[in-house]
């Protein structure tokens, strides 16, 4: 726990999980920050400004690569109709997830995902529970 109460709790006010070190920066927190995203803590967007300063272009960066995310799934399963997609490396649910994108426009497309993280795997399933349910 950090000396600070509030630098210790995510935005929500949440506890974090008690194998979650809030002191150390977590590269998949820090880009959830910059992406708008909630699943992050005081270290985290801390680190993340160390970022910004050193490569101004950071957030254009990481919101072109959801981009992509999001044209791709758009057109694996609006256009060719895919309803079944393996998200491999999928790190910590933040916005403009492929499950959320999928269920966007169909809401019965299976979204498998994989990551090697418990804690990303624990906080996508509390993230979207209906995927947590398909899995």
């Amino acid at each position: 726990m950090t000396e600070n109460w509030a630098e210790s709790r995510g935005l929500d006010g949440s506890e974090p999980p008690p194998t979650v070190d809030v002191t150390i920066p977590s590269i998949a927190r820090a880009y959830d920050y910059i992406l708008g995203g909630k699943e992050h803590f005081e270290v985290d967007r801390r680190v993340s400004q160390v970022l910004y300063d050193a490569v101004p272009e950071a957030g254009l960066l990481a919101r072109s690569g959801r981009d992509l995310i999001r044209r791709t799934v758009n057109y694996l399963v609006g256009e060719l109709g895919i309803r079944q997609l393996i998200d491999i490396g999928s790190g910590l649910p933040t916005v403009g997830n492929v499950h959320e994108i999928a269920h966007s426009i169909d809401p019965d497309t299976h979204v498998s995902t994989s990551t090697t993280t418990r804690w990303c795997s624990r906080t996508a399933a509390r993230c979207s529970p209906t995927s947590a349910a398909r899995r």
